[in-house]
């Protein structure tokens, strides 16, 4: 099994020594269990002092200055840079506009405060300092009673990291020799991955790295660049077994004097540049585009995987101590010794229900994850596929119909469970559709579900669209019909967003003449692409295109599955103007310089792009805790990790 610390040596990319003293960042705003708030929350300290981040009179900006109209913070701006492992200062002073007499300096008499005590801190001087290995903006305030000023603090941080665990050592002097060695363009490196374009959570550690190198290069350096940083990364190639080039993946020093600079900024350029040892020449790669969210990505992630005849295994982004993915349930006397397949979470982690022994099988257990033992014995009296629960976890719904009606009374109904028990509690039958892939909205009030078209099994199936009901009382409304039932089309799986007004499917084409194909049976279609539509029926749906994209490696390949789109359950920010969403997904794509493999793969979505009709994704990314040599599908989010009992 991959694991997110030793998952790096068995990659062979080795740890790095900062040649800087380092501050550990600290998370700040939302708690481990509740994950992102409505509007994200704020991440307040990336790596720096931790000493307060206010000082004045009275504090809390109580005091109020007799005659006082507004305050002016001069200057206005200041830019420092951060070198050699040094903090640095910056000197602010308040100025008291009155309504009765002169402006005056009042820097001694007002509340100073810092808005990222991670990045800088003030005292009651108005003197700011910062960190050692950060970098970003900073607002820095004075107050006083009702009234107050801003000015801004930018930190650039400009520094260099040797890779000192390397089995050849680095020269000591292999900085002067990148610098003044000239530029062959003939030997320039290939960046493969990440896509250009990546949004990336700061605390998803493990994001790999991977270049082909020119065949007389020995030494690397990788250039990060933006706005607050100028980082400077030199190592030697490691290339794993089957792999042909290079793979670096920083070690979590690294990557926090990375993010920490950028989380909720703008882009970085990253560059990788290779010589031959003796510095004779170098040449330089095209350079990548990056970018990182501000928030931390928390709550937990529960995906399926092919390893040891099938399991549901466990990754919880808010842990700081988690070092591989956890086996949740696996095929054993609990599953009736059948493989676990589909599943599915309340919000609060607490309650799954799983489907065992896949197609024509459906026989259900609901876990109690606590204790991971079952709430009720295995099997439930109804069998089910693809479930969802409602927001409080009450209930879920499923259909079934890979059994004929008069062996199942649940054949083309929405099957509504109880959330304690797994009893039946009611059935609906939307109009003359045959649902599949019910998906209940975060808010309560809609289902979203496939309208099959042909069937076969519930996994495999053809011709489908897509419709919704709405809740109305104690029962659902006529369903409304989203898109329609199209030969050589399959649009199916939906997943209702976090904000309840759009949802992400899948949609795949047929051979050219064909209406039921194994290509189009919504199982793992190789043309499969993600989209988004809004309920309202007033807008087309938008293809997710830059999700979709293929990857460097994959050259002229279009069809590389990209399919079961699930959310994670909180809207974050991406900066303080643009909200965001993150969303995962199973794709058949290049894993950069390790090749096409089944896994999760993850992209950042921004629904005020949604909201204008434009592609709001990003450029995806592979989720790096996984085992690489398993298929891995189906990651459900859940909003916080329940204590074992």
């Amino acid at each position: 099994m991959r694991t997110r610390e030793s998952g790096f040596a068995a990659r062979s990319v080795v740890k790095v020594t900062v040649a800087l003293a380092f501050v550990a960042m600290a998370a700040c705003g939302a708690d481990r269990g509740s994950g992102g708030s409505g509007d994200g929350g704020t991440n307040t300290n990336d790596g720096g002092p931790g000493t307060g981040g206010m000082g004045g009179a009275g504090g809390g900006g109580l005091v109020t200055i007799p005659g006082l109209k507004s305050i002016r913070v001069e200057p206005p701006m200041i830019s420092v840079t951060l070198t050699g492992g040094m903090a640095a200062t910056a000197k602010f002073k308040a100025i008291g506009v009155f309504d009765k007499h002169p402006e005056r300096d009042i820097t001694s008499e007002v509340t100073w405060r810092s808005d990222n005590l991670g990045r800088a801190s003030v005292d009651a001087t108005g003197t700011a300092t910062t960190g050692i290995n950060v970098g970003g903006a900073v607002t820095i305030t004075a107050m006083s009673g009702f009234a107050k000023g801003d000015a801004r603090l930018n930190i650039k941080y400009s520094g260099v990291i040797l890779d000192e665990t390397v089995a050849t050592p680095l020269p000591a002097d292999v900085g002067d020799k990148f610098a003044m060695a000239p530029v062959n363009a003939a030997t320039a490196p290939k960046l493969v991955y990440p896509a250009t374009g990546a949004l990336l959570p700061p605390n998803l550690f493990g994001v790999e790295v991977h270049f082909r190198p020119a065949a007389s290069h020995k030494l690397f350096e990788l250039q990060f660049q933006s706005e607050y940083l100028d980082l400077k990364v030199y190592t030697r190639c490691a290339s794993p077994a089957g792999v042909q080039g290079c793979i670096y993946a920083a070690a979590k020093n690294v990557w926090q004097v990375l993010t920490s600079a950028n989380r909720g900024g703008g882009v970085v350029k990253l560059m990788v540049r290779g010589m031959d040892e003796a510095g004779t020449g170098k040449g330089e790669s095209d350079s990548i585009d990056l970018m990182f969210s501000r928030d931390d990505l928390l709550g937990a992630v529960y995906y399926w995987t092919t390893t040891d005849d099938g399991a549901i295994m466990r990754w919880d982004f808010g842990s700081t101590t988690q070092v591989e993915a956890e086996v949740v349930v696996k095929k054993g006397p609990m599953t009736g010794n059948a493989c676990p397949g589909c599943h599915a979470l309340n919000r609060d982690g607490d309650k799954m229900v799983l489907s065992v022994g896949g197609q024509n099988d459906g026989r259900m257990l609901l876990l109690d994850m606590p204790t991971k033992m079952p709430k009720v014995p295995f099997p439930l009296a109804q069998r089910s596929q693809f479930e969802s629960w409602n927001p409080n976890g009450s209930a879920f719904v499923g259909t079934y119909n890979d059994k004929p009606l008069k062996d199942n009374p649940g054949y083309g109904q929405l099957i509504f469970f109880d959330g304690a028990t797994g009893a039946v509690k009611s059935m609906f039958k939307p109009a003359s559709y045959l649902p599949n892939h019910s998906d209940w909205s975060p808010d309560g009030a809609k289902i979203a579900f496939t309208t099959i078209g042909e069937h076969n099994t519930d996994q495999k199936s053809f011709r489908g669209g897509l419709a919704y009901v709405r809740a109305e009382g104690d029962s659902w409304s006529e369903p409304v019909e989203l898109l329609p039932q199209v030969m050589g089309k399959n649009r199916f799986y939906p997943a209702i967003s976090p904000t309840s007004d759009f949802l992400a499917f899948n949609e795949s084409t047929c051979p050219e003449g064909k209406s039921k194909d194994n290509a189009c049976d919504f199982d793992m279609d190789p043309s499969s692409k993600l989209f988004g539509m809004f309920f309202d029926g007033n807008r087309a749906p938008v293809e997710f295109a830059n999700a979709n994209h293929p990857g460097i490696e994959d050259g002229t390949k279009v069809n590389i599955v990209n399919s079961y789109p699930k959310w994670s359950p909180f809207v974050f920010q991406l900066s303080e103007e643009r909200r965001l969403l993150w969303l995962t997904f199973t794709s058949q794509r290049a894993y950069g310089l390790r090749g096409s493999r089944i896994l999760l793969w993850m992209v950042g979505i921004d629904p005020g792009a949604m909201t204008a009709g434009k592609d709001p994704s990003f450029a995806a990314f592979a989720l790096p805790f996984q085992d690489l040599d398993s298929n891995n599908h189906i990651a459900q989010w859940t909003s916080r990790i329940p204590v074992v009992q």
